[in-house]
């Protein structure tokens, strides 16, 4: 069999022969269900892309009977899905009496869950999407007989069906899509992560280089405040001739700082002295 973690319940199938032939899934797993655009194809490996495209659109269809529809009284058990196929069955040999056949269907196992169509009309029947989905069982006594419980809490049903082949492949199917899904929402999960990683650091670092720039525009003013200090000072302390020198200076000074308008001030500033 195959275990996942208990916080995802058990996904476990018995391999053929063996009595138990079950396996339960998670409820709070299948909550969210993936979109088509949301699917990472480019990491994907080959046989993954294989399931991906069998199970698109109708995904696998197969003939079958309906045998009867159960209520039962939990979401999930193997001697409980046994009574109730039996308890379908014997229903089904006393509607015989009565001229009562099973229905004749058709099921699609896809993406979207498992769909019951009739197989006259061609109308839909039942349409279990995956995540209400929370037992599978084969028959003990049929191999070609299956059910699965579909419900929310409080209220589950058990389809039992009759396929026309045995049930093992139809089974098989099934514990593949489900599996396929867990894979892909847990490399959807791992794809978000690093998303908001790459995002936090994108903003980590944008908010260093915006302090930085500020200290940098930070250490320019007070270049600036203290050109414009030494300009004014000889004119205030100083003679003519010093204050041509220093505003030669400090105007060459402005024009290397390529300051437009620092030079303005310096000029309008000597005009008026």
């Amino acid at each position: 069999g195959m275990e996942i973690p208990e916080s995802l319940h058990q996904v476990c199938l018995a391999p053929p022969g063996v009595s138990s032939a079950s396996f339960e899934l998670s409820r709070t797993l299948w909550c969210i269900l993936l979109t088509w655009d949301s699917i990472p194809w480019k990491r994907i490996p080959t046989h993954e892309l294989a399931l991906i495209h069998r199970f698109r659109g109708d995904g696998v269809c197969c003939k079958a009977k309906l045998i009867g529809v159960e209520t039962v009284s939990s979401a999930r058990g193997d001697l409980m899905c046994q009574e109730a196929m039996l308890h379908a069955k014997a229903m089904v040999a006393n509607g015989r009496h009565k001229n009562q056949h099973k229905q004749k269907i058709c099921i699609s196992v896809s993406f979207s869950g498992i769909r019951i169509y009739d197989e006259k009309s061609g109308l839909i029947e039942y349409e279990h999407p995956v995540h209400k989905i929370s037992f599978i069982a084969r028959d003990v006594t049929d191999h070609r007989a299956f059910g699965y419980i579909c419900g929310t809490d409080g209220h589950h049903r058990f389809y039992a069906i009759k396929t026309a082949n045995p049930a093992e492949s139809i089974v098989l199917d099934l514990r593949d899509l489900f599996l396929l899904i867990f894979k892909l929402k847990k490399k959807e999960a791992v794809e978000e992560k690093q998303q908001q990683q790459q995002q936090q650091q994108h903003q980590e670092e944008e908010q260093h280089q915006h302090q930085h720039q500020q200290q940098t525009e930070g250490g320019q003013s007070d270049k600036q405040v203290n050109l414009l200090y030494n300009c004014f000072l000889p004119f205030i302390f100083g003679s003519f001739p010093t204050c041509l020198l220093y505003f030669n200076f400090f105007f060459v000074q402005s024009l290397l700082h390529a300051n437009i308008q620092l030079v303005l001030l310096v000029y309008k500033c000597c005009l008026n002295c």
